[in-house]
């Protein structure tokens, strides 16, 4: 066969190649898989079935990430069930190309992961600084953040396939087997993203708490002069009124508080889960710790 070759004896494997072929990891892929279809496949039928969750910019970024994170559960799942039909027929060599196309989920997945979280941060960052025009949606920066999360999917895959060696590798593995360009561009793309993630997530914790104490300054202004209205006589009716009004937008405020908190935890989970690690794997593989 020219994508798989049976008859080549096992190689020796070094005891990390051992553990990513092991059964023990396949079927830990097949758990996280399952669980990354069945949530982001959830979430997605609930925007395609309900109209109000897409009337807002940040639900509409929630719902790409889903979608770009069913991908990779998708990605996930083949990768698991490919090892296992290999180790089960006793397949040692497999081509370059076959292991990066069978990759190709998950690596324009991942890439495509980094754009759609900065586009979370970048959406919160909005509603922070401008907390009273927050509520138009931004369609260029919709635009923007879906346009440039297609073409990044698809351009993960080009830079691994391109200039790929057309021999065999006993690990069938996308970093083992892509292009020579891959490496360093992933690298350098993963670390962009990641320090613009950072910055705009700084950014808006910085801001968060400025607006926060305004908010707090603010909320104590009106509890004070509802006091000295009901103290003095006057219209009660427009005194109700502008409570309802105010109590009505205090609640909007505090709502967006709790998003901004959340997607906040998303932001430094992704952090210290992907931008930390990528940091260290850049500066002794690409940087200037490389021997």
């Amino acid at each position: 066969m020219d994508s798989i070759s049976s008859t080549i004896p096992p190689p020796n494997k070094t005891p990390l190649q051992e553990l990513d072929s092991s059964t023990a990891i396949n079927l830990l892929r097949y758990i996280i898989a399952l669980n990354a279809l069945f949530t982001n496949g959830f979430l997605l039928y609930l925007f395609a079935r309900y109209r109000a969750l897409r009337g807002t910019q940040c639900n509409l970024f929630i719902a790409a990430n889903a979608a770009v994170e069913f991908i990779i559960g998708i990605g996930l799942a083949l990768r698991a069930t490919f090892e296992l039909i290999a180790m089960s027929m006793s397949i040692h060599s497999f081509t370059h190309t076959l292991c990066v196309w069978i990759g190709s989920p998950l690596t324009g997945g991942f890439a495509a992961n980094q754009v759609t979280i900065l586009g979370l941060a970048l959406d919160r960052l909005t509603a922070v600084a401008w907390p009273f025009t927050y509520g138009k949606k931004n369609k260029n920066l919709i635009a923007a953040i879906f346009s440039f999360a297609f073409f990044i999917f698809f351009a993960a895959i080009g830079v691994s396939l391109w200039g790929i060696d057309p021999g065999t590798s006993s690990q069938c593995s996308m970093g083992v087997n892509a292009g020579p360009l891959f490496a360093t561009t992933w690298s350098i793309y993963a670390q962009l993203t990641a320090l613009f993630v950072f910055g705009t997530y700084i950014t808006m914790l910085c801001l968060f708490y400025r607006q926060s104490k305004v908010l707090s300054l603010s909320m104590n202004k009106i509890t004070q002069q509802q006091q000295l209205q009901q103290q003095k006589p006057g219209d009660i009716g427009v005194i109700a009124r502008n409570k309802a009004n105010q109590n009505k937008e205090f609640q909007k405020t505090q709502k967006q508080i709790k998003l901004t908190i959340l997607v906040a935890l998303i932001l430094l989970v992704y952090s210290i889960c992907w931008a930390l690690p990528t940091a260290i794997w850049f500066f002794f593989n690409v940087g200037i710790f490389k021997r």
